[in-house]
């Protein structure tokens, strides 16, 4: 058995906790939008011009939200540290990206949108958060050799995708 910094073998079970939680807050963005073809009117009095410029502008912030992350300078100084600072991304993406579609759905409420601009929305929102959240060894990769010094061994870390 391989020495890993950690003190323990890289799990299995964190790395299918963590697409899990991507699934998940991805189908739910989904039910929401489908929910709101029940609570929300039909025959909506709203702006239809506002409707459909938060339904594009959710995904587009969800996107330049999760690309904002990704800049965060999280301390990692020895690859024991990766896991962590993942972790710690993992969720600060999951909560931004995920945050302007659930703002579509309440504005849906707020200014009275139709329920097909805010489902619209939403759903485009929950392919953005997939896409941002799902882990990928290639990602793991990126994250590796921009948090550690070059020359770092972070296979171990890698392995895990």
């Amino acid at each position: 058995m391989a020495d890993h910094p950690t003190g323990r073998p890289p799990g299995p079970g964190q790395l299918a906790g963590l697409r899990i939680i991507s699934a998940t807050v991805a189908i739910t963005l989904v039910l929401i939008a489908a929910a709101s073809w029940f609570a929300l009117d039909s025959g909506f009095t709203g702006n239809p011009i506002l409707g459909w410029a938060a339904a594009v502008a959710a995904p587009v912030i969800s996107l330049v939200l999760g690309r904002m992350v990704g800049l965060l300078d999280l301390p990692v100084s020895t690859p024991a540290d990766l896991r962590s600072a993942y972790a710690t991304q993992f969720l600060i993406t999951m909560a931004a990206t995920e945050a302007p579609g659930i703002l579509l759905f309440a504005l849906g409420f707020i200014a009275d949108l139709s329920a097909l601009q805010v489902s619209i929305g939403m759903v485009l929102t929950a392919a953005v958060v997939w896409t941002s959240l799902r882990p990928t060894r290639r990602r793991a990769e990126e994250f590796a050799r921009r948090r550690l010094p070059d020359g770092t061994d972070a296979q171990f870390f890698i392995d895990q995708f």
